[in-house]
């Protein structure tokens, strides 16, 4: 996990939870490149994670626009 960036238990179980479902999914929805998904966890949800230490304390919207899988908003709400 990248520095600065610790989140709760609770939040640790959605996001293995989350993990989980990408490994069960991964072949018929291909969200992530299955090179990178063994991975995933610090490939995709670490790098999402290390934008937390970025954003002001107040924020409470945020848009994820991009044409990927949509991690950094998942992982970051």
């Amino acid at each position: 996990m990248p520095p600065d960036c610790s989140v709760s238990r609770e939040t640790e179980d959605r996001l293995a939870h989350y993990l989980a479902l990408l490994h069960k999914w991964q072949k018929a929805v291909n969200l992530v490149s299955p090179a990178t998904l063994e991975d995933a966890a610090v490939r995709h949800f670490d790098d999402s994670r290390q934008l937390l230490s970025l954003l002001p304390p107040d924020v409470k919207i945020l848009f994820d626009l991009g044409s990927g899988a949509g991690f950094h908003g998942m992982v970051l709400a």
